[in-house]
């Protein structure tokens, strides 16, 4: 994964264009609809879903909180259409993702999925996930991801000043659950900036809201030959144990974690050459 285009609902005709974009993932956002508005989006994810292949790029859908009544209602619609992920969003600690992966594997049984099929995404949209993202690690075989989702947690918290603090601990948090973190989504003005401090920072992906912000995206956070071959070495090393010694240094889970992300990276690209 390097990027992942955010989608708007407002016009069926957005969904064709966001899936021609190049992105590695699309999110279709329910959790900005209320009532019969967010009725009919849950529809037209439905069918957006069921229409596309199972091909690149992958599906993924933000939902309500578990606990909520919309939570239970976007899953029984979408569900059908088989998302790839779920963007799981006001989740609080580890708790929360295990509740999604119960109610998941519900939906997964009742239209014939193959279980864990579905992946969680977590959003880190307030300050509780953001100081207890830790706990989310090991809950769920299903934690694709962390989500940066900056102008909600800044929101949440009431001013930008922790905003490189929630950056680092996001990073952070996703090393030790072994998952890729994603960055918040920049303006244009500010992308390629913004994209360098992500990559600097530790981030593997980045958000867009606009689909002529991915190829910029998706060059900046293609792994050079270097990280490939480095991130190939690892894995080898690795194969059958724990720990090894490369170049003079000691590696280990995190460095095989590192290593996986830079090759899946690595394979949204050749993918999307082809």
């Amino acid at each position: 994964m390097r990027s992942v285009l955010y989608i708007s609902l407002g016009e069926p005709s957005q969904f064709e264009a966001a899936h021609s974009s190049g992105a590695d993932w699309l999110l279709a956002d329910l959790e900005m609809r209320e009532g019969r508005d967010r009725a009919v989006g849950r529809e037209r994810v439905a069918t957006f879903l069921k229409e596309c292949d199972r091909s690149p790029p992958y599906r993924a859908v933000r939902i309500a909180p578990v606990g909520e009544a919309d939570c239970i209602a976007d899953l029984c619609t979408i569900m059908a259409g088989r998302p790839d992920s779920v963007v799981l969003t006001g989740a609080t600690d580890g708790r929360d993702v295990q509740h999604l992966a119960v109610l998941l594997g519900v939906q997964e049984a009742e239209h014939g999925l193959r279980q864990s099929s579905t992946r969680i995404v977590v959003a880190i949209d307030n300050p509780a996930a953001l100081v207890r993202i830790e706990d989310f690690a090991g809950k769920t075989e299903r934690l694709a991801a962390f989500l940066f989702d900056r102008e909600t947690l800044r929101a949440a918290i009431g001013g930008s000043a922790a905003m490189p603090f929630a950056a680092e601990r996001i990073v952070l948090g996703a090393a030790v659950a072994s998952v890729p973190a994603i960055d918040a989504p920049s303006s244009n003005d500010a992308l390629a900036s913004a994209c360098q401090k992500a990559i600097d920072a530790g981030f593997s992906a980045k958000m867009a809201s606009d689909p002529i912000q991915i190829e910029a995206i998706n060059r900046r956070f293609t792994p050079g030959l270097a990280d490939v071959a480095w991130a190939e070495r690892v894995i080898a090393l690795l194969h059958d144990r724990s720990t090894a010694h490369l170049n003079g240094q000691r590696i280990g889970a995190l460095h095989r974690s590192r290593a996986e992300t830079i090759l899946r990276a690595s394979a949204c690209a050749s993918v999307r050459r082809e």
